[in-house]
């Protein structure tokens, strides 16, 4: 793991195509700015987390969808009521 220091209005560059700029810092929360090619996805590791965990659910179960993380909306990992 490569660890830096920033300040706010700072950036780093990875590639030649994405960009992470240091938005603001206040307290023990950092804003950060994401700029990269739409065909990038980039989310959250919860979010990857709770993906996994919904999908692990879903293949035990037998009946659930195995979700794709590019194109998931956190309210869809909730899974149909039963009707």
């Amino acid at each position: 793991m490569l660890v830096l220091t920033r300040r706010a209005g700072e950036a780093l560059q990875i590639g030649d195509n994405i960009q992470i700029t240091i938005l603001s810092v206040s307290g023990d929360r950092v804003r950060i700015g994401i700029e990269a090619p739409a065909e990038i996805s980039v989310l959250r590791a919860e979010l990857i987390r709770d993906i996994q965990s919904a999908n692990v659910a879903a293949a035990a179960s037998g009946r659930g969808k195995i979700l794709k993380s590019g194109s998931i909306r956190p309210s869809r990992l909730t899974p149909p009521a039963d009707s």
